[in-house]
């Protein structure tokens, strides 16, 4: 799952760079199409940090068999 969470971007970048170029417009651009893109990648990497913090304290769990052997 990780090695998808790391591959994914590099699509991303290589479907931002291909993408076609506009045919005109404005010479000024709405104030969203900077920020949008800059929030998006902040929400992908918030979700991959959070993810790799799941994925390394699963250990800290005890197993289902260590009630047992608990000093009481």
């Amino acid at each position: 799952m990780i090695a998808w969470v790391l591959i994914v971007p590099l699509f991303a970048v290589f479907w931002w760079f291909a993408q076609p170029g506009t045919m005109g417009g404005g010479w000024v651009e709405p104030w969203y199409a900077s920020i949008l893109p800059w929030a998006g990648w902040s929400a992908y990497a918030t979700g991959v940090i959070w993810m790799i913090r799941i994925h390394r304290t699963s250990h800290l769990d005890p197993e289902p068999s260590d009630w047992r052997y608990r000093e009481r």
